[in-house]
């Protein structure tokens, strides 16, 4: 799994003194998500591989909050905290499946996101891919999978100005 941001933030540092800066930064972005997945079931009889290229994005936000130290005139200290929101659930791409019978790609596939009952084994979940939605009474929950990229981070760092 693997994001390219292109983003657009707006800064702004208000002055709290002499030395200290407040700073706001808020923005967006556009996030072109790539996931590359490998499912392999065997048993001594049978084995099926299938490999996964999707690719998928969408809209995020993100903000932030810090504090600038001025040590010099042209030495500088800063932490900042920022957040960012952005979930998506449309990867779409190509499914490869190779087994003991041989091997089919399909194309345009979306991909899901699924439960699955089994009685010897118990529940436990996996990622799929098929044109169509999944159906069958050993399925517990079905949906497209989503991609999550949202959290918190803290950054500190030195600012030099020229």
């Amino acid at each position: 799994m693997s994001a390219i941001p292109l983003r657009l933030s707006f800064f702004y540092s208000l002055p709290l003194g002499s030395i200290i800066n407040f700073r706001l930064q808020a923005g967006a972005g556009y996030y072109l998500a790539k996931l590359n997945y490998h499912l392999r079931v065997e048993d001594p009889f049978y084995f099926e591989d299938r490999l996964y290229d999707t690719k998928g994005g969408g809209i995020g936000f993100h903000g932030g909050l810090g504090l600038e130290i001025n040590l010099s005139p042209l030495v500088g200290l800063f932490f900042d905290v920022t957040g960012r929101y952005a979930s998506f659930a449309n990867f779409k791409g190509d499914d490869t499946e190779s087994s003991s019978m041989g091997s089919v790609t399909t194309h345009d596939a979306d991909l899901y996101f699924i439960k699955v009952h089994d009685a010897p084994y118990g529940t436990f979940s996996i990622l799929y891919m098929a044109t169509t939605k999944p159906t069958g009474p050993e399925l517990a929950l079905v949906r497209l999978a989503e991609v999550d990229f949202s959290g918190f981070s803290f950054f500190t760092g030195f600012i030099f100005r020229f």
